[in-house]
């Protein structure tokens, strides 16, 4: 995909603007006829609002958003995506199948011509800290997004405080690991 080199900020769109249209009122390429039409260059969605048949979307499908991306000279910037390891009912997912869950999601972003995943993981405190096993589970999909030049980031946003400990954790990880492959988004 032909990237953007427009000089100086950009602007860019959340689908989940759209959240109240989409599906109803509004087609995928309506909102990426609105996102043009707003002289916008980039856009985030959330991947089990926006792709069809998440997270399975047809090649169909696929060679559509790349039509799409083209045809509005728009640019896929954000994934917004959930490591849900409360799904289940009866339990929560173990590291390992959340680690499944993360990378599948790597996959599908990278396929989308993303970059950057806004990685949101459950919460179990009101201040937003993570679950307790969030640094196995990053740990673990880290060689994948690397290979695949993708950066997660998880939203900092309120309640939690630049100042808190879970901001802290957050950047102790990205200084102990080294890595360039997880970063932080600040909403």
């Amino acid at each position: 995909m032909k990237q953007n080199h427009i000089k100086g900020p950009k602007r860019g769109v959340s689908f989940y603007s759209y959240s109240a249209e989409f599906g109803f009122e509004k087609t995928l390429e309506d909102c990426f006829e609105d996102v043009h039409d707003m002289g916008a260059h980039g856009i985030e969605i959330l991947a089990n609002a926006h792709i069809e048949n998440y997270p399975n979307p047809s090649d169909s499908w696929v060679e559509n958003w790349f039509r799409l991306c083209g045809k509005y000279q728009v640019e896929p910037v954000e994934y917004g995506h959930w490591v849900d390891s409360h799904i289940l009912q009866d339990r929560d997912l173990t590291t390992a199948e959340s680690i499944d869950f993360l990378e599948r999601d790597l996959r599908l972003a990278s396929r989308l011509g993303f970059r950057i995943l806004r990685t949101k993981m459950p919460v179990i405190t009101d201040d937003l800290a993570p679950v307790l096993n969030w640094r196995e589970i990053i740990k673990g999909a880290l060689p994948l997004a690397e290979r695949l030049g993708l950066v997660m980031c998880p939203e900092i946003h309120m309640p939690t405080n630049l100042k808190s400990k879970v901001v802290q954790d957050y950047v102790d990880f990205i200084k102990e690991t080294g890595t360039k492959n997880f970063a932080l988004n600040i909403d």
